[in-house]
């Protein structure tokens, strides 16, 4: 049973790669579409990159456990950001109506 328990962990600290390689696509995207505030973009793909780096220390430096929980801030900032910036403002009214961005 604790063979389970720590294949469980490693496969979630595994798992953080591909959700960070998932965050810095869709920073890239909300900074190009002009849907949502730039700033936004910018501290989901930082936050992508430190899920990324989260992992690698996880496995490199297994000592240093709050150095790894600070790199994953900016992407549970972001999250929390998008999720409340959708559910209270919605989309820019420019965005929804089709206007071009040129």
């Amino acid at each position: 049973m604790q063979t389970l328990y720590l294949v469980s962990g490693n496969l979630w600290e595994a798992g953080g790669i591909f959700f960070g390689l998932w965050l810095v696509p869709m920073g890239w995207c909300v900074l190009r579409s002009g849907w949502l505030p730039r700033p936004l973009g910018w501290v989901l793909a930082v936050g992508g990159v430190g899920y990324v780096l989260k992992t690698f220390v996880t496995y490199l430096a297994p000592g240093a456990g709050i150095v790894g929980d600070l790199l994953v801030v900016p992407a549970t900032v972001g999250e929390f950001w998008m999720l409340g910036y959708l559910i209270v403002v919605g989309l820019r009214k420019r965005a929804l109506n089709g206007d071009d961005r040129g």
